[in-house]
């Protein structure tokens, strides 16, 4: 009995598919294994029958031994037992025919081979490889491959399973796998594995690591906001999270101030700055403004050389006084993920080593060219701490690509962000409803459908839900995500019987009547097999029961190389009086007259004071000459030895430096 038992009969159901009538889709596997079985007896049995009846017939026959047509009428009389045992085992398996189906309230049924391929989603030969640029997803129907081709994944995913149940080493690693040979990939990876495992397939790997920065590349956006207010505020909005306040009640007011205000402070710093400015610079400028907040913030502003910066500022400056203070208090509590010093590691600028050794910085415009593959590595413990630092990142990869102009690009991109619920992108929502057009196919990994829900809410994720055409169930749900589970696959129509008992038996009777049911319910969507059995909602194909993909993950793995020592960097080594703006023209052209006429001395010295000349006039010394212990009579009378040396001088050195002089302070 072993080999009957419910965990062979489930897998075997999902790696081929155990038929079922027309209007018993909705049986579980085991229940539809001995269904399936007793038809089939039950048709083998009739034939078996006819067959019986036919070997009798022509034994008849033969017992007469009647010459002539009467042995005609015998073989007709065999013929008639083997066809009437086909036509009953035919009865009894037409039943499976989906045309038999009843409608009356629901036609929901489980997809079949030739539904797969006629949505793209299964080749029509058995044993071609998977198309270029789709995703594996599932094996079905003895061993085919389910895959999503590039028009359905740039429509998006969804995949809910708890932890534990194999969305990483089964389906996302041989995911990035495929996709890396004609797109590129952006991918969140809290575990570490998903880039060990899959970095080797790509020609171009940026790695962005939180762990250990010494293996990371670098990420600065701040000099991008330079002349460009509308990627600041966006970016700003980003950095505060300013998406996950407005889920809740609180006062738009103080999101939208302080939003604001780091849009000011952003075009501030990446004027003053340049490439030198990091994203923690925001913060150490407002602990740089001293005790009078308000009026330093002011001063700073005003006096910004960005004209952007000064915009923004006019515009924080309409909140009543009062509560500026309180503003950008809440704004600097909300960069601490930034200020940390792995944050600041991996955002400074790259010293000379680091390049040599590799180390490169993110350039998301490189998401465009097949092969390239950029990770951020955070471990599930620090990525609540760095939830907003992961957010931008992300959001800015996804914005860029979104606003670059390419309508349908020919390389797409694959985001796939595994734990989504651990971070809030405000860019998911944008590019949900428009990535296709964009070449940005989004890949969300829950644990369940209340982590969507606690993250954007419940309309707001019903809205994102909409947008997704492909929706992956795995064993083990909670019973919310298994209950919208179960409407995703729809509703069918069963035959329900009902028995009638009156005294005696001649009013006994039974009655067949329609009913609709789902086709799985909530409990037996929580119960199916595990690590053994998915089910699958694609677009307008019908629900998809398969099996696991193999195991993805290989026994050797990519290494993360070291790319450096960075240190941590505060605004304070860039500017140490906080001066928080640029060096005047006027001292910068001062300075360089210094060195200027520094550099003009010290070549003069040079060519005057050659080596052999030194040594003439140290020679007295060194030959033992003696001063005479006797005061001198006449002050002056002392002959130096090098009293004259430098009579030589001349007036050439001081015309050189008159001119030098009148020449740069008129310029200025």
């Amino acid at each position: 009995m072993i080999m009957f038992s419910r965990e062979r009969i489930e897998r075997l159901d999902a790696a081929y598919g155990i038929p079922r009538k027309a209007n018993e889709q909705y049986l579980p596997s085991y229940n539809a294994f001995w269904h399936w079985a007793g038809d089939i007896g039950k048709g083998a049995f009739f034939i078996m029958l006819g067959v019986i009846g036919a070997v009798l017939s022509l034994f008849a026959g033969w017992l007469f031994s009647e010459p002539g047509l009467v042995n005609l009428v015998f073989w007709a009389m065999a013929l008639c037992c083997v066809g009437g045992g086909c036509v009953d085992a035919y009865s009894l398996l037409s039943n499976y025919r989906i045309r038999r189906m009843s409608t009356a309230h629901g036609s929901a049924r489980w997809a079949k081979a030739a539904d797969l391929i006629r949505c793209g989603l299964m080749n029509r030969i058995r044993g071609l490889p998977t198309p270029a640029n789709a995703l594996p997803v599932a094996k079905a129907f003895g061993g085919r491959d389910v895959f999503l081709p590039p028009a359905q994944w740039l429509r998006h995913f969804v995949m809910f399973g708890p932890t534990g149940s194999g969305k990483s080493k089964t389906f996302f690693i041989a995911m990035i796998r495929a996709i890396l040979g004609r797109s590129s990939c952006l991918v969140y990876d809290p575990k570490g594995e998903l880039f060990a495992q899959t970095a080797g397939a790509a020609n171009t790997v940026f790695r962005l690591d939180l762990n250990d920065p010494s293996k990371s590349d670098r990420w600065n956006f701040i000099p991008k906001c330079r002349n460009d207010p509308a990627f600041a505020c966006q970016v700003a909005g980003m950095m505060i999270g300013i998406e996950s306040r407005r889920k809740t009640n609180a006062d738009p007011f103080w999101g939208d101030a302080e939003q604001i205000a780091l849009t000011a402070i952003l075009l501030h710093i990446s004027e003053v700055y340049r490439e030198k400015a990091i994203p923690a610079f925001a913060a150490d400028f407002l602990l740089s403004l001293g005790e009078q907040e308000k009026d330093s913030f002011a001063e700073a502003m005003e006096n910004s050389p960005s004209i952007y910066a000064k915009q923004a500022y006019l515009a924080f400056r309409q909140a009543p006084i009062q509560t500026r203070g309180s503003i950008l208090i809440g704004l600097y509590n909300k960069l601490r993920p930034f200020t940390l010093a792995p944050a600041r590691k991996v955002t400074m600028p790259r010293t000379a080593e680091e390049k040599n050794a590799g180390c490169r910085e993110v350039d998301f415009s490189d998401l465009r060219s097949p092969g390239t593959a950029v990770y951020l590595v955070v471990s599930e413990g620090a990525a609540d701490i760095y939830k907003e630092f992961i957010a931008t990142f992300l959001g800015q990869a996804v914005m860029e690509m979104r606003l670059d102009g390419l309508n349908e690009p020919e390389f797409p991109c694959f985001v796939l962000i595994d734990e989504a619920y651990q971070l809030n992108v405000a860019e998911v929502k944008r590019i949900s409803g428009i990535g296709r057009g964009r070449g940005v196919g989004l890949g969300l990994g829950y644990q369940d459908l209340p982590q969507m829900y606690d993250q954007y809410g419940r309309e707001r994720a019903n809205a994102i839900l909409g947008t997704v055409m492909t929706k992956i169930f795995l064993p083990g749900l909670d019973d919310v995500t298994a209950e919208y589970a179960s409407k995703q696959l729809g509703e069918t129509t069963i035959f329900s019987k009902t028995f009638q008992d009156f005294p005696g038996k001649r009013s006994d009777n039974t009655r067949y009547a329609e009913q609709k049911r789902s086709l799985m319910l909530p409990s037996e969507i929580r119960q199916i097999a595990a690590h053994s059995e998915v089910l699958i909602i694609s677009d307008t194909a019908p629900p998809i029961r398969a099996a696991y993909p193999p195991l993805a993950v290989l026994p050797e793995s990519f290494a993360a190389r070291q790319k450096g020592s960075p240190r941590e960097l505060h605004l304070g080594d860039i500017d140490p009086t906080f001066s928080l703006s640029p060096p005047s023209p006027a001292s910068a052209g001062i300075k360089s007259v210094r060195e200027d006429v520094s550099e003009l001395i010290s070549r003069e010295v040079d060519r005057v004071y050659t080596d052999e000349r030194l040594m003439g006039l140290l020679k007295p010394l060194t030959v033992g000459a003696v001063r005479s212990e006797s005061p001198p009579e006449v002050e002056g009378s002392f002959d130096h030895p090098y009293a004259d040396a430098l009579d030589d001088l001349t007036g050439d050195l001081r015309l050189r430096l008159s001119s030098r002089y009148e020449q740069r302070y008129h310029t200025l």
